[in-house]
């Protein structure tokens, strides 16, 4: 059945209001509350069982039909999920749907790139965490880079604990165009002037951590390869170089 409409659901963390993203969700006419959990558990890595929804302060069952909401004045129905911040925990959280990506299992599984002397801002990297993907949208300027662009994270996370790659990707938006980026779209995960300590666990079950120091004048990223690992989770930590994350 084809899609009825869109739903906006806003993602809150319990502990701090002013910290939201917001995701977009299609759904048809039979689409229950449990029908769209499962769906921002496909863009969010939060499994359904772990999500509590609300319109716009009323719990949402998971029997509850998702075209009732429609009815609300707003041209798109706007729900909320509360989330609990995952910040300062020792390792990665499980739970998460399974995906693909390049092998960061060791240190010998990224590269060190130079920097170049000028680039168009979308291409900017920035200290610390940055992430490479390729933007959809075919009337961004990015298009004179192959659609390629950076988008800038930062030392974002490096006093809150690991940061969640999976849980990030997904709120993904291009640095040129601010246009949201698919999660298929995302090319690799970059370093520049820090340390990085990233704790993986794989779907057999094994689980460890790589140590990255990036070089002066360099960038680290992981190397592109045909054979991707698939994981359960990826988190990363960074620090400044020199300092208590070392």
């Amino acid at each position: 059945m084809p899609p009825k409409g869109i739903l906006r659901v806003e993602l809150v963390e319990t502990d701090n209001s002013d910290c939201s993203n917001t995701v977009h969700v299609s759904y048809s006419v039979s689409d229950s509350v449990l029908s769209i959990k499962h769906k921002l558990h496909q863009l969010t890595g939060i499994p359904a069982d772990s999500q509590t929804l609300y319109h716009p302060a009323v719990y949402l069952s998971d029997v509850t039909p998702v075209y009732l909401l429609s009815r609300s004045s707003d041209s798109i129905p706007t729900i909320r999920m509360h989330v609990v911040a995952r910040g300062g925990a020792s390792r990665p959280c499980n739970g998460a749907v399974p995906f693909k990506f390049q092998d960061v299992t060791k240190e010998e599984c990224f590269e060190n790139c130079n920097l170049a002397i000028s680039a168009p801002d979308h291409m900017i990297i920035t200290k610390g965490l940055n992430f490479k993907a390729t933007c959809v949208n075919p009337s961004c300027c990015s298009a004179q880079t192959c659609n390629t662009v950076y988008i800038q994270k930062g030392m974002y996370g490096h006093q809150r604990g690991y940061v969640s790659i999976r849980a990030e990707v997904w709120k993904l938006k291009c640095s040129a165009c601010n246009s949201h980026i698919p999660s298929e779209n995302w090319l690799n995960i970059v370093f520049h002037d820090c340390v990085a300590k990233i704790e993986w666990v794989l779907v057999d079950g094994t689980e460890g951590s790589t140590h990255i120091v990036t070089e002066k004048g360099k960038f680290t990223q992981a190397k592109q390869c045909n054979d991707l690992k698939e994981y359960h989770s990826l988190c990363v930590t960074v620090a400044e170089k020199g300092g208590s994350g070392n």
